[in-house]
């Protein structure tokens, strides 16, 4: 049975600030808490660059956020580990492999858009789980706000990903085809080295770790 890495920014005592709100915009370190991540600040392929990343939580909901620099095509990920198993494959078909100790159980998957578009080219996220053989949608949301150049933040049910207590996380940044790899992720890990990696995936492996930026919820 594989051993789980439980993470350390414990909230326990801590008086929660207030509940984000969606819309993009970075709601400062009151409401969210400080970085449980900071990656080391090189912009990766493409330019783009995953800066520092957020959890927080309220009653009802979790809330992941990142602070990014990127392309309004780019796709995104929150990788999430809350028991053991989990899926090695990114769940959109990016050349991009999972190889955590403890793989992600979920995934909050989207993409940029513009706000205004209804179409195809609106902003969208949907949480992905894993089912012991394969990822599958468990919810699409419109509870996500971006700002390609700033902030990405989305807010997902406590109980569409178990309750947990505790949680591992990572960010990362990919591109709309699915030759595409990492472009950057936070905390920091390996990226692309070519425009389409095709068969020669990148490997995310870095959760938020250490006995200081743990345990993310109650």
């Amino acid at each position: 049975m594989k051993k789980i890495l439980l993470i350390s920014v414990i909230f326990v005592g801590l008086i929660f600030a207030g509940t984000p709100t969606i819309d993009g915009t970075f709601d400062g370190t009151g409401v969210w808490g400080s970085a449980i991540a900071t990656a080391d600040g090189t912009p990766g392929w493409n330019s783009a660059s995953a800066i520092k990343l957020y959890a927080t939580f309220d009653d009802n909901f979790y809330y992941f956020g990142a602070e990014i620099s990127t392309a309004d095509w780019n796709d995104w990920g929150f990788l999430i580990n809350t028991s053991s198993g989990g899926g090695g494959s990114e769940p959109w078909g990016r050349a991009i492999d999972f190889g955590h100790t403890d793989l992600p159980d979920y995934v909050i998957k989207g993409h940029f858009g513009d706000p205004n578009d209804n179409g195809s080219n609106s902003p969208y996220a949907e949480l992905r789980s894993w089912n012991g053989s394969s990822w599958v949608s468990t919810a699409y949301t419109s509870n996500i706000g971006e700002n390609e150049t700033a902030f990405i933040e989305v807010k997902v049910a406590k109980a569409d990903i178990g309750n947990p207590t505790s949680a591992d996380v990572q960010f990362y940044i990919t591109g709309n085809n699915s030759d595409h790899a990492t472009f950057d992720a936070c905390p920091d890990d390996e990226i692309a080295d070519s425009w389409l990696e095709g068969s020669s995936h990148t490997i995310l492996n870095n959760y938020v770790s250490g006995p200081s930026n743990s345990q993310i919820f109650l």
